[in-house]
């Protein structure tokens, strides 16, 4: 009951991303039917209550897979997880803009993909928002299709390891 209703807002979309860290470059899109949020004075709330940490070098944050699980049912007890979740889904789906066949767009749309994944994924699961989480999905599998293609094994791993947890690993699953 002490975040701002921003705060809240935030923590709630987040529950649908995926459980590696996000880039705080999403904070700066807009969340559609959002105007005016300052999503990143929202995530300066929700770090100061310790439900999300950011990483260290500055680049990523990351919510607690408890906080995550908590957030999530208490939408569903609220009956507010299809509004959060179709609101997520237009957040992402506009930060996973560029071409993935240009490999300029790389570094935005990498650190979106799995995201893009888990929140289609979770808009898919009952068919509950098919239109734009079947166009997240096709630019999510083009953006990993190039990627394979361009990139050696070796290279995809490195890049991976790159973006390391912002917290030990016994803060995760």
């Amino acid at each position: 009951d002490q975040l701002t209703d921003a705060g809240r807002a935030l923590l709630e979309r987040l529950a649908f991303l995926a459980l590696v860290p996000v880039p705080l470059s999403l904070l700066d899109v807009s969340v559609p039917g959002g105007e005016g949020e300052d999503l990143h004075a929202a995530l300066d709330d929700v770090v100061r209550f310790s439900l999300a940490r950011r990483d260290a070098e500055g680049g990523t944050f990351q919510v607690h897979w408890l906080v995550r699980d908590a957030t999530l049912r208490s939408l569903e007890v609220a009956g507010r997880t299809t509004v959060r979740l179709t609101e997520t889904l237009g957040w992402v789906n506009a930060g996973f803009a560029g071409n993935p066949q240009d490999v300029r767009t790389w570094p935005v749309l990498l650190p979106l993909a799995e995201h893009a994944d888990a929140v289609a994924a979770t808009a898919d699961a009952p068919r509950r928002l098919t239109s734009e989480s079947d166009g997240l999905k096709r630019d999510h599998e083009e953006i990993h299709s190039w990627f394979g293609k361009a990139t050696p094994e070796r290279g995809w791993q490195r890049i991976r390891t790159r973006q390391t947890p912002c917290f030990s690993e016994d803060w995760m699953p």
